[in-house]
């Protein structure tokens, strides 16, 4: 049995400095209060160096690179798509094709027939990449994009195996958005310690989606590399969105973002719902033709289904243009990132505008460091959790506090509970006497994210010493008290 109130070492430090400027953001987790922060801003001095600096840099930028030409002729492409019975990733002759699963060039989106085959062409000035849409109730066995080699305009063919997943089929289930890890060349963040919290989640998720921002300076190998390593202690499958950070100044961005994180947009199905990723930042990584496919897209999707959008921008921060095409195709919600602020409402256009902050140094608005736990429901309805990072198993008894004075008909409880993964639940306080006789067990009620209240009644109470002890349990896994 563990005790609350045991004394434990400093939780954790994480300074948030990007490379070669003064500290934007200190992220300080103390014993006492679970979380602090501290807005250090930026001197004037750095500023104006970096506005000089990209001022300087920007035409150079441009000459050197410009906007991506025709990089080769349109590429032949054969796709299979098979039931991978023993689930090896490789296709056997005996294992059948599946029919009517979607395929997109990054421009049109296409269907496999009854042997599970489709042709496209591709021309890599519009998409470099042959993408699955994973079909509800299923999942790869391998990958389920193939990125093609740009340099030549020779034929390729691409076998995309799925296997039976038929937790992946419901309408009601549970999913992780998470925004702006921002990996700087630094690697200060232990990002794989949020992600291993994630992995304790008593019902698991079906996946976890990080909307933009995924490492700081897109051009940088080294940070998709951490990012990758970070990541992969994750249990759960991750879906990536473009940021303005991942496209940050020529097009070496384009090449590394499609080499760590694949495709800049694409879809896949659970149950009714239809999830679309889209780039709505466009600078280098260069997506000409993605408006085109997003209509075929829409318009390809199972009947009945519910359209949400993973993108970097909020839609009340966005560009008016693609607000409008999501009206018209009926968007039922956008999940983004970019503004470091969680912002859960809906657009006047009718559609859910969801933000969330990022995760290695808590929001502008003081939220701490989170991220958001999302349930879609059978009626289509959307709930969200918002889940602090990096709390193991914490409770404490802030009132009344050691060695209080109190007088008055009651004495009002208050303890602070909470864990990054498992829900405390069954709360109660009991109460002993001076000899330590038990008097009283209140039943404690929860309050926002982590505060639970009750009070004890003092009539008939001598004056004297008392003890208090809360008890309870964390999604009935472990049983606490303190006292």
């Amino acid at each position: 049995m563990r005790r609350f109130l045991e004394p434990s070492p400093a939780v954790l430090y994480l300074p948030y400095i990007a490379h070669g400027q003064q500290p934007e953001m200190e992220y300080v987790m103390r014993e006492s209060t679970a979380r602090a922060f501290m807005f250090t801003g930026i001197g004037i001095s750095t500023m104006v160096i970096r506005i000089l600096v990209i001022l300087a840099l920007v035409p150079i930028v441009l000459v050197i690179s410009g906007i991506p030409g025709r990089a080769a002729e349109p590429i032949d492409v054969h796709c299979l798509v098979y039931l991978d019975e023993n689930e090896d990733g490789q296709h056997q002759p005996q294992e059948p094709g599946l029919p009517g699963v979607r395929v997109t060039n990054g421009v049109d989106v296409l269907s496999t027939d009854a042997m599970g085959s489709v042709d496209l062409q591709v021309d890599p000035d519009d998409y470099r990449f042959v993408t699955m849409t994973i079909s509800s109730g299923y999942w790869p066995t391998d990958a389920w994009y193939h990125r093609l080699d740009s340099t030549t305009s020779r034929a390729d063919t691409v076998r995309f195996g799925l296997r039976p997943a038929p937790e992946l089929s419901g309408n009601s289930f549970r999913w992780i958005h998470i925004a702006d890890t921002q990996i700087n060349s630094l690697m200060y963040y232990p990002l794989a310690a949020d992600i291993q919290a994630m992995n304790r989640l008593e019902l698991p998720p079906v996946f976890i989606v990080n909307t933009g921002d995924i490492v700081n300076d897109g051009h940088v190998r080294a940070e998709w590399e951490y990012y990758l390593d970070q990541m992969s202690v994750s249990e759960i499958p991750v879906f990536n969105v473009v940021g303005n950070h991942d496209d940050d100044s020529n097009e070496l961005s384009l090449a590394l973002y499609e080499e760590y994180v694949g495709p800049p947009y694409y879809s896949f199905d659970i149950g009714d719902w239809h999830f679309i990723t889209f780039n709505t930042w466009r600078r280098y990584i260069h997506t000409p033709s993605q408006a085109e496919w997003l209509d075929r897209d829409a318009a390809q999707a199972p009947p009945g289904s519910r359209l949400v959008v993973f993108e970097h921008f909020s839609l009340r921060y966005g560009f008016p243009e693609v607000l409008q095409q999501f009206v018209d195709l009926g968007i039922q919600a956008v999940f983004s990132g970019h503004h470091h602020f969680i912002n859960l409402s809906t657009h006047p256009a009718g559609i859910g505008d969801y933000s969330m902050v990022w995760p290695r140094g808590g929001g502008r608005d003081w939220t701490p460091r989170s991220y958001s736990l999302v349930s879609c429901h059978e009626d289509g309805s959307i709930d969200f959790e918002i889940k602090r990072l990096l709390i193991d198993h914490r409770t404490i008894l802030t009132s009344p506090a050691s060695e209080d004075a109190t007088c008055g008909p009651e004495v009002p409880i208050l303890v602070q509970a909470y864990d990054s993964a498992a829900a405390p639940v069954d709360l109660t306080a009991h109460m002993y006497d001076p000899s330590g006789i038990p008097l009283e067990v209140v039943p404690l009620s929860r309050e926002g994210i982590s505060l639970w209240r009750g009070a004890f009644s003092t009539d008939g109470w001598p004056t004297g010493e008392y003890r208090i002890e809360v008890h309870g349990n964390f999604d009935g896994v472990i049983t606490e008290s303190c006292g």
